[in-house]
């Protein structure tokens, strides 16, 4: 009895002193990078729209490519390709929809100011939520709620803390969760920038 009490006691003294765990810290997504990922989007909890995607980002060199497929209920597919070359101030812009993976829509061709927004720079601001378990993975979820109350989660594995494993987005009844494989935190090739074809 007199044991328990005294390593009750030692373990007190020992929250007191060091304190308790410290929760994760956010994490440091890096900016330049090559990812495919998958959204699933619902309304009140009932499926609406199911994206699969690939994204490209050098924020040294000022470019980004996303090419998105989108596939809503009761409706033929919708593609968008978005390239944004930062460095010359333009964006060229495809969007079509039908069962044609191939641009069947012409090249809409913008002037940009030059300004690369990070993508993941509200991770930083994040808050450590909970930790939960997928596909053997221990999964640290960090969330935060922007101005307009859109709820933000990230959700990183324990043992690769600052390669994004999912990311929601939360407003009223409307929730995206977009799932990220392949994540490659390194310079994309050159040659991934091309300016689409129709776009000459």
């Amino acid at each position: 009895m007199k044991t328990n009490l005294l390593l009750l006691v030692f373990a007190t003294i020992a929250l007191c002193v060091y304190g308790y765990p410290a929760s994760p810290a956010p994490p440091v997504i890096s900016e330049t990078f090559s990812t495919r990922y998958r959204t699933v989007c619902t309304k009140s909890g009932e499926f609406f729209n199911n994206e699969i995607g690939e994204i490209h980002s050098d924020i040294a060199a000022k470019k980004y490519l996303e090419k998105v497929a989108s596939d809503q209920v009761h409706m033929p597919p919708k593609y968008l390709w978005l390239l944004q070359l930062y460095n010359i101030n333009q964006t060229y812009i495809i969007q079509w929809q039908g069962l044609d993976p191939k641009p069947n829509a012409p090249c809409n061709n913008e002037s940009s100011n030059g300004v690369m927004n990070p993508v993941w720079a509200w991770t930083r601001n994040t808050t450590y939520n909970n930790t939960m378990k997928e596909d053997n993975h221990l999964i640290d979820v960090f969330t935060t709620i922007n101005d307009q109350g859109t709820e933000f989660a990230i959700g990183v594995a324990q043992d690769k803390p600052n390669i994004p494993y999912f990311k929601s987005q939360r407003i009223s009844v409307f929730n995206c969760v977009f799932y990220y494989y392949s994540f490659d935190p390194t310079p994309p090739p050159a040659s991934v920038f091309t300016v689409f074809s129709e776009c000459s």
